[in-house]
């Protein structure tokens, strides 16, 4: 049975580096990722979205690479979704060596 949908949102301090962790309070599921930058970047540089499971780094995953190299809105939608549970972090990081500003968005839903 879902839950309801929860977004979680970052922003850049002038330009800087995007590291992020969501750590889940309670089960639930990633429903999308979503970054927007001020100008696209010209330095090719993976966004790395990474799923640390709570149950230890062997169970550790990656759910995204992406070159940022010309972009300006990216969004990735999983779905299925892909399922949390408590103490499940969802790590995201991303060099932005050209000082773009960005903005991040993560949507879980609980269940």
């Amino acid at each position: 049975m879902a839950g309801s949908a929860f977004l979680h949102i970052d922003t850049s301090a002038a330009g800087a580096a995007l590291a992020h962790t969501l750590t889940l309070t309670s089960d639930g599921q990633l429903r999308e990722v979503r970054l927007y930058t001020s100008a696209a970047p010209v330095t090719a540089e993976d966004l790395t979205i990474i799923i640390h499971s709570a149950l230890g780094a062997i169970y550790q995953y990656k759910i995204l690479t992406y070159d940022m190299l010309d972009v300006t809105d990216l969004v990735r939608t999983y779905n299925p979704p892909i399922l949390l549970y408590t103490g499940d972090a969802i790590m995201s990081a991303w060099t932005n060596s050209d000082g773009r500003n960005w903005g991040y968005q993560v949507i879980v839903e609980g269940r």
